[in-house]
């Protein structure tokens, strides 16, 4: 037996439009171990949109696949990459990296059942386009965006715009 190992550059609309997806199991194909190794991507955009049925476990990760040993150390836009998750109710990015992303824009756009996101350090300096990031979170409540550094924003347009219940 071989181990295989995926390396890809981009990750983009990887699972985009998958409305039934509830969990991934990647972890064996054709009997052989696969390993996903993220450590050369470089984009996410898109990469959960609009999994409409894509919820997170206790640990705040998508069931199959933890989301903190995903390697975000080359990821410079994160777009769309949850944005129309309607059932994601809470997730943890605290072991994302992200001094090299550029865009967050419209990230959890449409996450209308999203009540809490776990960040810790995620926000770099580098982050120029916080645009529609948490739109029509409905539900949001909190975010404790304490380590947020946004000096380099070019632009936050309606970054919290239909977030209604965020205090």
């Amino acid at each position: 037996h071989f181990e295989t190992t995926i390396l890809p550059t981009s990750l983009n609309h990887w699972f985009c439009d998958l409305k039934d997806l509830t969990s991934i199991t990647y972890n064996v194909i054709d009997g052989e171990a696969v390993e996903l190794d993220t450590r050369f991507a470089t984009s996410m955009e898109g990469m959960f949109k609009n999994c409409s049925s894509l919820k997170t476990n206790a640990n705040g990760d998508i069931p199959g696949l933890t989301l903190g040993e995903l390697n975000t150390d080359k990821v410079t836009s994160m777009q769309e990459m949850f944005a129309g998750c309607s059932s994601l109710e809470t997730i943890s990015l605290s072991h994302f990296e992200g001094y090299t992303t550029t865009s967050v824009e419209s990230m959890f756009e449409g996450c209308t059942k999203l009540k809490s996101i776990e960040f810790d350090q995620f926000f770099g300096h580098n982050i120029e386009n916080f645009a529609y990031m948490f739109k029509d979170c409905a539900n949001l409540k909190e975010l404790d965006l304490y380590y947020a550094d946004t000096t380099t924003a070019i632009t936050m347009t309606d970054m919290f715009a239909g977030a209604v219940r965020l205090e």
